[in-house]
């Protein structure tokens, strides 16, 4: 990750919206019956696990096999939402998921839980997905976490993308300008930066998953209620 990158994982982990704590020992089952589960979270947990693995498979194991592409959907959501972690038998937050990315620890035994934020007013997290047939595992997907500021303007953004590089997942670089409204002609515009950072064969798809995560994140900002989120 650039420099870019860290000072956004630094502001997120900095500043972490309280939430559940899940031990990484609970079933999956667990996080899919919290009622205030992020819609993203929920329909990524709903589509990359099967029903019958929910109560088997464990949150810590689903995050230790963040290679699989299968669980695509589910290891990018929670890189957006930039999910906390915590280590040893107590304490709080201590890490994040994007700090385990950027030190390539994602598959650490050492997480003992984890911490799933709520989505606060200026904020906004969308998803999308390709998959080669109805119900099959994404072949590429995205998701996207946004800061937007009072003036409408972009503060900050965290996109994630699977499927459209030789590396399982990876954040990118969008081509924002600063001081610009958030809003769909911008998003346009910096959608030109993910040419050269994804696979020429799949940068179409690529292109489009970003786009469709972004405009959920422009829809979930400018909804007019947190019914939304």
């Amino acid at each position: 990750m650039n420099k870019t990158s860290d000072t956004r994982a630094t502001k997120r982990a900095s500043t972490p919206t309280p939430g559940p704590l899940f031990e990484a020992s609970a079933p999956l089952s667990t996080v899919l019956a919290w009622p205030a589960l992020p819609a993203v979270l929920r329909r990524a947990l709903t589509r990359a696990v099967p029903t019958g693995s929910l109560s088997t498979l464990r949150f810590g194991e689903s995050v230790r096999a963040w290679r699989d592409p299968a669980l695509r959907e589910w290891i990018v959501a929670l890189l957006a939402l930039d999910v906390g972690v915590g280590f040893g038998p107590s304490g709080g937050y201590q890490d994040s998921m994007i700090g385990l990315l950027a030190h390539d620890e994602l598959d650490e035994t050492a997480v003992s839980r984890f911490f799933i934020g709520g989505i606060e007013a200026g904020q906004g997290l969308g998803a999308s997905f390709r998959a080669e047939a109805p119900g099959a595992p994404a072949s590429v997907c995205a998701a996207a976490f946004v800061y937007r500021d009072a003036k409408g303007a972009l503060e900050a953004d965290f996109v994630f993308l699977a499927g459209a590089t030789s590396e399982p997942v990876v954040q990118v670089e969008l081509a924002w300008v600063e001081g610009r409204p958030f809003d769909a002609p911008h998003i346009e515009l910096a959608l030109g930066a993910i040419e050269g950072q994804v696979d020429a064969a799949h940068e179409a798809a690529a292109r489009a998953v970003v786009r469709e995560a972004l405009l959920e994140c422009l829809a979930m900002l400018d909804a007019p209620t947190a019914a939304a989120r």
